[in-house]
């Protein structure tokens, strides 16, 4: 029987990271290159601005409740 190699299996993409997986790390860095210390209350505003500017009314609710779901 061959042996399972994870490492293979990882660089063939068959174990891929989901989206956010992958966003968040970015995102975070984003912040960080503004403003280490950013204040929940200026990166609430800045995600609301976002939303309002690139997509749209109709993805307000579906986004909060999508976040509310994620957070523990």
């Amino acid at each position: 029987m061959k042996e399972f190699d994870l490492k293979k299996y990882i660089s063939e993409d068959k174990l891929k990271e989901s989206q956010a997986d992958q966003l968040a790390p970015k995102i975070n860095d984003a912040i960080s290159s503004i403003d280490d210390s950013m204040s929940y209350k200026d990166f609430a505003q800045a995600v609301a601005k976002v939303l309002e500017e690139e997509y749209g009314t109709h993805n307000y609710k579906p986004f909060l409740q999508e976040l509310v779901n994620n957070l523990k």
